[in-house]
């Protein structure tokens, strides 16, 4: 109102002043953006999973009095080889990808040469040569601007 001891510091009289009070601000979290859409990450994942498990041979607790004979290759050195596939499947693809962007990156490069090339050559639209400035005589030329 009228009385009002900060009347004086009021912008307008008719704004108002207020309190500060605290208050708790809540905000809902969107959903997580799924990192693996295409499930490739699960099936590699299930793939190491699969190899750290033990296979369905179990040794005796006790020692062998002979030797064992030689085993057949494990599923361990087939997965091995299929990691060793699958890597240097993943290093081709990495390196023809690189190669492309760097071929494209050159072609740009080149293109983009050629056009500023050309627009520093090229006069602007309705542009006219300055005749020379010649002074007493004729074919004297006195300032060439």
């Amino acid at each position: 109102g009228e009385n009002n001891p900060l009347a004086s510091r009021k912008l307008d009289k008719a704004n108002l002043f207020t309190s500060a009070t605290e208050f708790t601000l809540e905000l809902a979290e969107a959903p997580a953006a799924n990192p693996d859409p295409t499930g490739v990450f699960a099936s590699i994942k299930s793939f190491f999973d699969g190899m750290g498990k033990p296979s369905g041979q179990q040794q005796s607790q006790e020692a062998p009095k002979t030797p064992p004979a030689p085993a057949a290759p494990s599923a361990d050195t087939t997965n091995m080889a299929a990691i060793g596939a699958l890597m240097t499947q993943m290093a081709t693809s990495v390196t023809e990808l690189a190669n492309g962007t760097n071929a494209s990156i050159a072609t740009l490069t080149a293109d983009l040469k050629k056009v500023t090339e050309t627009l520093e050559a090229t006069p602007a639209h309705g542009f006219t040569q300055r005749q020379l400035a010649t002074g007493g005589g004729v074919n004297e030329v006195r300032t060439d601007c």
